[in-house]
């Protein structure tokens, strides 16, 4: 009898820990319609900018290469869960 009430513990625990993970992976995967909305008005911004940009010489030091890089995924990661 004294194994019942740690295995009850135990079992409460489990269910609890798995209970948030679930949560934690139904909230990461959905995306609200305003943040899809939002999200595309930003990349037409970016992607309106860009002719404008390239016109532009830019210095090849890694500072400005990382924000580029840095901005272009950004894009990506979008596209990947929008469409």
């Amino acid at each position: 009898m004294q194994g019942t009430p740690v295995k009850v513990v135990v079992s409460v625990g489990a269910l609890g820990i798995l209970f948030a993970i679930w949560r934690w992976y139904r909230r990461r995967k959905t995306m609200t319609n305003e943040l899809k909305e939002h999200l595309i008005r930003c990349e037409n911004a970016v992607q309106s900018a860009k002719p404008t940009l390239g016109k532009h010489g830019f210095p090849d030091d890694s500072r400005t290469v990382t924000v580029i890089g840095f901005i272009s995924m950004l894009i990506g990661i979008k596209s990947q869960l929008c469409c």
